[in-house]
């Protein structure tokens, strides 16, 4: 289960940054391994209480492919991932909603945090 956690986080977590970041960035090439393992991190320093939710709706999300096109969502094409994103984005219900903001908004955070290099600044 564990496993399966992991996988399905970075495949929205690789989704997340093709879809969302890389256009903002094309000539940085960063290791999205790094961004991925600042998403588990996050999580693993949640309170107990809030992590058990969080892997069971990441593995929701997973299994919510089966439904979709006949397979695990982190083992879909980009594109068709990106589709089973955004029509969690615009769910009706708040807390699939709150599970892509949850990534989205760590996966963002991360990018930009990746992305400033003070060595690179003109100060």
């Amino acid at each position: 289960m564990h496993q399966l956690f992991e996988n399905t986080a970075s495949a929205l977590c690789y989704s997340i940054i093709h879809h969302r970041c890389e256009n903002d960035n094309e000539n940085i090439d960063f290791p999205h391994n790094q961004i991925v393992q600042f998403v588990l991190q996050q999580h693993r320093r949640m309170p107990d209480y809030l992590k058990l939710p969080i892997i069971l709706l990441t593995l929701m999300f997973d299994f919510w492919g089966i439904l979709r096109t006949g397979s695990l969502f982190h083992l879909q094409s980009d594109n068709i991932r990106w589709q089973q994103i955004e029509s969690w984005k615009q769910s009706p219900l708040g807390i699939f909603q709150d599970l892509i903001r949850f990534y989205e908004s760590l996966v963002i955070f991360s990018w930009e945090a990746e992305s400033y290099e003070p060595s690179k600044s003109n100060l």
